[in-house]
């Protein structure tokens, strides 16, 4: 009983994170910084030009929704790390896969602590330190250099791969665990008695 529901502690952390990331990924980000676009919304004290409002807007409310959905991550890798823990330490033989799971668990997790802990802060202090100079190469040539808007964007799209790796991992976890679940039905299952259809063959059989 108790490995069914660690079994299914695991499927909710595992359905949650890489549900919402997908959600927040393909559905919340094109949705925002589309509807910024569109309602041409201004931000105050920021230079525009160089700096493009409607994405400045849409990156503002994004990289709020990103920052809910940290607590999101946690919860769900506190709750697969519990399934993980109860299927090795309730088994005498583990399973291949869930050590394979348990090592992509691993990887998750650390990209996620790298980005909550340390690459997102540096997003948000790059993107005001844009914010803070774009007044001063608001006249300048195309090619001067702009060193914050250089790593801004650097760090962005490392922002972006993270995520990327965090839901193919999870893609992967989670077709581990279906197979997983179908092998261990199929192995738990009790051989069934020889099904004749003759009647009087079935009825012979039953006799001593």
């Amino acid at each position: 009983m108790w490995r069914k529901f660690a079994e299914v502690i695991f499927w909710v952390g595992l359905s949650v994170y890489f549900g919402g990331l997908v959600a927040v990924g393909a559905i919340v980000a094109p949705a925002v910084f589309q509807s910024a676009t569109n309602a041409h919304v201004s931000m105050p004290g920021i230079a525009s030009p160089p700096l493009d409002m409607p994405r400045e807007v849409g990156g503002e409310i994004f990289g709020a929704v990103l920052n809910r959905f940290a607590y999101l991550e946690a919860a769900a890798l506190v709750l697969m790390f519990i399934g993980l823990a109860a299927w090795i330490l309730g088994n005498r033989h583990v399973r291949w896969g869930t050590w394979l799971l348990l090592a992509l668990w691993s990887l998750v997790a650390a990209l996620t602590i790298y980005d909550s802990a340390s690459l997102r802060p540096r997003v948000w202090e790059l993107r005001q330190a844009r914010r803070d100079t774009a007044a001063a190469h608001a006249s300048a040539a195309p090619n001067t250099p702009w060193p914050e808007d250089i790593e801004f964007d650097g760090l962005h799209r490392r922002s972006e791969m993270l995520g990327r790796v965090k839901a193919y991992a999870l893609l992967a976890m989670l077709l581990i665990t279906a197979w997983r679940s179908l092998r261990s039905r199929a192995e738990s299952r009790p051989g069934d008695a020889p099904q004749f259809r003759d009647p009087l063959i079935r009825t012979m059989s039953k006799q001593p």
